[in-house]
């Protein structure tokens, strides 16, 4: 039963609304005495929960002698969160659209492990639909999981249509890398080698994300700042444009 509880809590009704939701559920019909009775709740507290719960429409009353009290269908509740995901979804884009023009500072998260550089990469699959630039290090051969890119960052990224344009050391493992661009939904330009000495990748995604992923030292971090985002997209623009195909 205290399961049933905190399910109940984590879909949004408090404890006591809990409590006295699940006493009449029980009962099939009960008064204020009997809920009260039930739920182990005093009875001022369950006609404020009451109140509440008939808000939600998940209560119903009936009179009789007394007044009594009817749970609902619970299935109500699942009707209540899709309309209430219907209007969310339906607001989204103005919302986003605010808060891409507040003044924020820059937000910095760490991650560390393989794990965290794995989060890394799926924060990029959450913006589906957008393209990716990349600094590409090579370093992932030697420190970090190479299937989590060919078994699933790739195969995700393809499916929600992430472009990809990326600049590479120019080395064979690299240029073989790049036969499949098509594809990978990619695009690959090359810079010498001894140029073209960096030991972390670096990421611009979505509209203002950048990732720096050092593998050997098993670290990440994701920095949120629009004009670093545009200062590095015009530097990779530069070097885009001088990169050899």
């Amino acid at each position: 039963m205290k399961t049933l509880y905190k399910d109940l809590q984590e879909a949004g009704l408090k404890e006591k609304e809990a409590k006295v939701y699940i006493a009449i559920l029980e009962m099939g019909e009960a008064n204020i005495a009997q809920i009260s009775n039930r739920s182990g709740i005093n009875r001022s507290t369950v006609y404020l929960a009451i109140k509440s719960l008939k808000n939600r429409r998940l209560l119903l009353t009936a009179k009789k002698n007394k007044t009594l009290y009817y749970a609902e269908d619970p299935r109500e509740m699942l009707n209540d969160l899709e309309k209430k995901k219907e209007v969310l979804q339906h607001a989204m884009p103005n919302l986003l659209a605010s808060f891409a023009f507040i003044d924020k500072k820059p937000d910095v998260k760490f991650f560390e492990g393989e794990g965290g550089i794995k989060e890394i990469y799926n924060d990029i699959l959450r913006v589906p639909n957008s393209e990716m630039l990349s600094w590409y290090s090579n370093d992932y051969k030697g420190y970090f999981d190479e299937k989590f890119f060919f078994e699933y960052f790739i195969p995700q990224r393809k499916a929600k249509k992430i472009w990809l344009r990326s600049i590479y050391p120019d080395d064979p493992s690299m240029r073989e890398l790049a036969n499949n661009n098509i594809e990978h939904l990619r695009q690959s330009r090359f810079i010498t080698s001894d140029k073209f000495k960096i030991e972390c990748e670096i990421c611009l995604y979505g509209s203002s994300q950048i990732g720096i992923i050092s593998y050997k030292d098993k670290f990440g971090v994701v920095i949120s700042s629009q004009s670093i985002f545009n200062t590095l997209k015009s530097i990779f623009e530069v070097m885009w444009d001088g990169a050899e195909k």
